[in-house]
C-alpha cells in the first residue's frame, strides 16, 4: 500500500512539474510586454512630437528588423513553421507606433 502511494505521489509530482514547465514557457513574453508598456509611454512622451518622431520611428524599425533576424537565427533548430511563428510573434519595439500615425495625433 505504501508503495502504491509513493508511485501516486511521484506521478503527481511529474504532472505538476510538466504543467509548471508549460506555463513558464508562455510567461516571459507577457512579462516583457507588461514591462515595455511604461517604456513605450515614456518614449512617446519624450520623442512623440516632430521631428523626433521620424527618427524614433526609424530606430524602432531598425530594431524590429534586428530582432526579427536574431529570432530567425536563434530558432534554427526548429522546423520551418516553428521558425516562422517564433519570428513573427515576439513583441516588437515599435508595437505602439500606430498611435503616432493616427489622424488624431497628426493634428497636434
Amino acid at each position: 500500500m505504501a508503495r502504491s502511494k509513493s508511485l501516486q505521489r511521484e506521478g503527481m509530482d511529474r504532472l505538476v512539474t510538466a504543467g509548471v514547465s508549460r506555463v513558464m514557457v508562455l510567461v516571459p513574453p507577457w512579462v516583457l510586454l507588461v514591462a515595455l508598456l511604461p517604456v513605450g509611454a515614456v518614449s512617446h512622451w519624450l520623442w512623440g512630437d516632430a521631428p523626433a518622431v521620424t527618427w524614433t520611428t526609424l530606430v524602432g524599425t531598425l530594431a524590429t528588423v534586428a530582432l526579427t533576424a536574431l529570432t530567425w537565427m536563434v530558432a534554427r533548430d526548429r522546423a520551418l513553421l516553428g521558425r516562422a511563428h517564433s519570428t513573427v510573434t515576439p513583441p516588437r519595439p515599435d508595437c505602439g507606433s500606430s498611435s503616432r500615425t493616427s489622424p488624431a495625433s497628426r493634428t497636434r
